[in-house]
């Protein structure tokens, strides 16, 4: 058995499609025994029988497995990169979803009204903005008070649970070790392992029901569809 790196070629001319634009399709050369193992950079690699021959001239050569092995781990560590950056743009994107109908002044105005609100339902001594709000409003200085403190914490809440959710891909993602000794393998496990998050609602049609896990790549971000399962 060999080990194959190559373009894909004309259908017809098996001319390499680097070399000119195919005219009857892009597939794959005609090689004794190929089976398609990876691909990276615009390149597939595969495994042929030993009576295949190379032709470098139309983009197809021979490697060993350590050149596979450094190729895949090149992808390897391009997707963990791509991931850990994701995850952070993710968590802006839910944050927005999530928080998007807070103005910025009442995010930071808040915390003072928090403390305020907690302060008077403990010693029962309203602070100026309280009676205030209360006033305009047309409610007791308790019920805003306790819509406050409930409002506040309810924030917090959330924006916890949205760093929970990228802190826990990050966690997995630092924690991820590429075996040089198995590297189709680590591959495999950074690009097909999933976990289920939840369940959906069957659709109540008879006959057999269809799979209602809700499955997400174990390493992926996905954070807009964990946190829409996180409390179910």
């Amino acid at each position: 058995m060999k080990i194959f790196k190559f373009r894909q070629v004309d259908a017809k001319t098996g001319i390499s499609v680097v070399i000119e634009r195919p005219k009857e399709g892009p597939t794959n050369p005609t090689l004794p025994g190929l089976e398609v193992i990876f691909d990276f950079n615009n390149f597939l690699y595969g495994t042929v029988d030993d009576t295949a021959e190379a032709d470098p001239e139309n983009y197809i050569f021979e490697i060993t497995q350590e050149e596979l092995d450094a190729d895949i781990e090149a992808k390897t560590n391009q997707y963990l990169e791509m991931y850990k950056t994701d995850a952070y743009k993710e968590e802006i994107e839910l944050r927005n979803q999530v928080f998007g109908k807070y103005h910025d002044t009442a995010t930071s105005s808040g915390i003072y009204k928090y403390q305020e609100a907690l302060e008077f339902l403990t010693n029962g001594t309203p602070s100026a903005d309280i009676t205030t709000e209360a006033t305009v409003r047309g409610v007791t200085e308790t019920e805003i008070a306790q819509r406050i403190v409930d409002n506040h914490e309810n924030f917090r809440t959330k924006e916890a649970q949205i760093a929970g959710l990228r802190g826990k891909v990050l966690d997995r993602l630092d924690a991820y070790v590429f075996d040089a000794t198995d590297a189709i393998g680590s591959w495999k496990e950074l690009m097909e392992r999933t976990e289920v998050i939840g369940q959906r609602e069957p659709n109540g049609v008879g006959g057999q029901e269809a799979d209602l896990d809700v499955k997400v790549g174990y390493y992926t971000p996905s954070l807009s569809i964990r946190w829409e399962y996180l409390n179910n």
